[in-house]
This record gives structure tokens, C-alpha cells and sequence, in this order.
């Protein structure tokens, strides 16, 4: 038994529901099934009852839930001790999007300035790679896009909310009857035969695409699947197709036409913190100065 594990029930007691239990916990349905399975065996005791067509705690789940929270307790506090009194502390952060790099381009110095003895291990990928790491305890921090504003392990802060934009080429303008002053879902009608340049599946402006596309039935082809946002814009420009734009990438140089869309396309850029951290010294100065960066440069 490790504490993952521990969570594992946790996650279960609080869902009522193998299933959503197990997307939230991002494993499969029947490795989580075979995990309660195998623990109940052991105890001999169930843990959960159906009841209603929900997985309810019986006397044995209680007290079995209620001491994996305390166990999980323990470690942390004792993890945060042992890290707050070694000299060679770090603090490990994930960041999957270009804002999030920015930001640390501006907070790590700082911090650095601030915090000398404290090393910084930094890791760039995708949100669905990072939040992985993040339960795992191996990340502390991790900055994310996210189509969503609640983590069901963690906690979460949104630091900027952004609208996203239906980007074409302004050589659309004359050749589709397109207007910079219309809207861009009445602009959608009038692509369907164009190309879609879209970020690669499970990243939140992909799930946003995809709703927007579903909803308005674009069953344009995509021709183009890229993460770089600056790249997107610059394919846009060059006419290879239509995308899907948020706030903080407009690139107002090149020859863009950015449409607005329903309130419904917005994309939150946040940070998120491993379930039942400590924040001692270090860890409460670098969320100082990332709260600072974040309300001094929300449009950035």
C-alpha cells in the first residue's frame, strides 16, 4: 500500500462512482475496479455498498477512508519538515503554455534574488502529461491552460481568463465576404470548405475548437495539428487554413483577421498545487510573486 493508493479510495468515497473516479484519477476504470477488489479481499470487508446506484461507505470504509486521510496527513507534514530543514530544498514546477513561460521568465530571477538557496527544477510539457506528475508528487506547481476552473485532487487558481478568437486570413475578407466587424460564428458558415489549423488533441484550445466546430457543424478538413501558438498564427497568415486563436497569442502584425466568439470560448490559464501541500518560506514566495505578475500583466 502507498499513499496514491490511500487516494485512490478517497477519490472513489467522494465520487460515489468507479468511473468518474477513475477519469479524476486519470487510470482506468478496471485497474481501479481490480485495486478495490484486491483491497477489499485482503481486509476481508467491503469497503463500499451499492446503494441507489452509488458506492456508499460502510462502517469498515469509513474508518478506512477517514485513516488514509490522516496517513496522508502525516507524510505531508513530514515531507515538509524534512524539505523546509534540508539545505538543498527545491521546488519542482511544470508549465505547459507559452503565458506560463513568460511568466516564469519574469518570477524566477526574482525569486532567485529572494530565495538563493532554493533550487528551481522547471519542466515544460503538456497539461495532460503535467497533472499526471502532479498527483504523483513529483511536480509541486505546475501552470496550465485549462478549459476547466476545478481539479477534483488539487487545488487550483485561475490566474487569467482569456477569450479565444476565430483567426483567418485577412485575405478572407474580400474573396468570402467576411467583415472584421462580424461575428465569428456567423463567419463560420462561410469557411466550411477551408482548412482547420488546430492545437494537438486533449490540450484545452482543442477541446475548445472542437466544441465550437461540433456546435456549428464545421466539418472542414484539418489540415494541421501544432502546440506553438506564434507558429499557428503565422500559418494563418500565410493562408494555409483557419484557427483558433486565444488572447494572449494575437498577433496583430501580421495579416490576421481575429473574429470574436460566444462567451462560451474561454481559456483559463492557472496554477495548480499538489493535494495537501505544506507552503512554508519558499514555496509562499513564489506564489507571491506569481499572484503579482499575474494582476500587473493580465493582458499579456
Amino acid at each position: 500500500m502507498n499513499v496514491q493508493q490511500l487516494e485512490y479510495i478517497i477519490e472513489i468515497a467522494k465520487e460515489k462512482n468507479i468511473t468518474r473516479a477513475a477519469k479524476n484519477l486519470f487510470i482506468s476504470q478496471s485497474n481501479l475496479s481490480q485495486y478495490l477488489a484486491k483491497l477489499e479481499n485482503e481486509l476481508d470487508v467491503p469497503l463500499f455498498i451499492r446503494h441507489r446506484n452509488e458506492l456508499v461507505l460502510t462502517d469498515a470504509g469509513m474508518e478506512y477512508v477517514e485513516a488514509a486521510k490522516e496517513v496522508i496527513r502525516i507524510k505531508e507534514n513530514l515531507y515538509a519538515k524534512i524539505a523546509e530543514a534540508s539545505k538543498n530544498r527545491h521546488i519542482t514546477l511544470g508549465v505547459s503554455s507559452q503565458w506560463g513561460m513568460n511568466l516564469l521568465s519574469d518570477v524566477l530571477p526574482r525569486f532567485r534574488t529572494m530565495m538563493p538557496g532554493i533550487l528551481l527544477d522547471v519542466s515544460e510539457g503538456p497539461t495532460q502529461k503535467l497533472i499526471p506528475q502532479l498527483n504523483e508528487g513529483l511536480l509541486d506547481f505546475a501552470l496550465i491552460s485549462t478549459h476547466k476552473c476545478s481539479d477534483p485532487l488539487n487545488h487550483l487558481e485561475v490566474l487569467k481568463e482569456e477569450a479565444v478568437f476565430l483567426a483567418l486570413p485577412a485575405s478572407y475578407a474580400a474573396s468570402r465576404q467576411i467583415s472584421e466587424d462580424m461575428s465569428g460564428e456567423e463567419a463560420l458558415s462561410k469557411l466550411t470548405d477551408t482548412g482547420l489549423i488546430l492545437s494537438q488533441k486533449r490540450t484545452a484550445l482543442r477541446e475548445i475548437s472542437d466544441e465550437i466546430c461540433s456546435q456549428h457543424h464545421l466539418n472542414a478538413a484539418t489540415v494541421c495539428e501544432i502546440n506553438s501558438m506564434p507558429m499557428t498564427v503565422k500559418l494563418v497568415a500565410k493562408g494555409m487554413g483557419i484557427g483558433f486563436v486565444p488572447q494572449s497569442c494575437i498577433n496583430q502584425e501580421l495579416p490576421v483577421i481575429y473574429l470574436s466568439l460566444s462567451s462560451n470560448a474561454r481559456r483559463y490559464q492557472a496554477i495548480i498545487y499538489r493535494n495537501q501541500m505544506i507552503l512554508h518560506s519558499a514555496e509562499q514566495t513564489i506564489l507571491k510573486l506569481i499572484h503579482e505578475f499575474s494582476q500587473n500583466n493580465y493582458d499579456l
